[in-house]
């Protein structure tokens, strides 16, 4: 049962942190219906809190909401993805580039150094698992935090930090490999560098190069599911539902994914 916060401040808030954490966990497969009373019972509140907050998601982009029908999980198509990650690039970009403007701060430095001696360790151990991908995901967001913050635009920040994909975070075990994060790796060795050096050009087009070599084998299997749906005619949630059931223990990579 999915728990709300006894911490935080109201009950709607509480139900609103609760929800957007189910939806980001990728539990939900994309097209999955959301219904108000199943959660309401699931959260162990009235309904009224659970209307507010499926709309403030719906708001944030999180969900759909069709009149008539309701609320359900977003569906996207490869082009959404690709849509959505040229958005994101060139939004990592900009924070690259006013990293390296602004500089590291002694703090921000030995920050992104420490994250990067741990990621190296990770990478190193030559193993892969859905324990070792956890760990990764921690690191990797970690270190984007720590580039996006030492860019000092908290409008950017905000922006970066709501724009996830919710039900990639069930998929990141299945899709994500060792190479792929060793790869990653390597760029943010390189952006980090760059960002000391102060290059500010590089640093920002090593921002949009990285966003779209880690995103690449994303949106090549999700090409690959919308060709399978066209051959069985199954939904790309009914593709998705064995991947994202057996995934579901595990709550890292919430809020960023490359």
């Amino acid at each position: 049962m999915t728990k709300v916060n006894a911490h935080v401040t109201t009950r709607g808030q509480a139900v609103h942190e609760a929800l957007r954490d189910l939806v980001l966990s990728g539990q939900l497969a994309p097209g999955t219906r959301l219904n108000e009373i199943e959660l309401s019972q699931r959260l162990g509140v009235s309904r009224t809190p659970v209307r507010a907050a499926l709309t403030a998601l719906a708001t944030q982009d999180l969900i759909d909401y069709t009149p008539n029908s309701g609320y359900a999980i977003r569906t996207y198509s490869a082009r959404d993805l690709e849509n959505v990650f040229e958005v994101r690039a060139v939004l990592e970009g900009l924070a690259n580039r006013q990293a390296a403007e602004a500089g590291f701060s002694p703090e921000g430095e030995a920050r992104v150094g420490d994250i990067l001696d741990r990621t190296a360790a990770l990478v190193s151990g030559g193993e892969w698992s859905a324990q070792v991908c956890d760990r990764w995901i921690e690191l990797n967001i970690a270190f984007h935090q720590a580039i996006n913050r030492t860019a000092g635009n908290q409008r950017l920040l905000t922006i970066l930090e709501r724009s996830p994909l919710p039900f990639i975070y069930a998929l990141r075990y299945h899709w994500f490999t060792l190479d792929i994060v060793s790869k990653a790796h390597d760029d943010h060795v390189e952006m980090v560098a760059v960002i000391k050096n102060r290059q500010i050009g590089r640093a920002e087009a090593i921002g949009r190069e990285h966003i779209y070599r880690t995103t690449k084998p994303l949106i090549d299997k999700w090409r690959d599911l919308e060709r399978l749906q066209q051959q069985d005619g199954r939904q790309i949630a009914d593709l998705l539902q064995p991947l994202c059931t057996t995934d579901q223990s595990s709550d890292a990579g919430r809020d960023c994914l490359v």
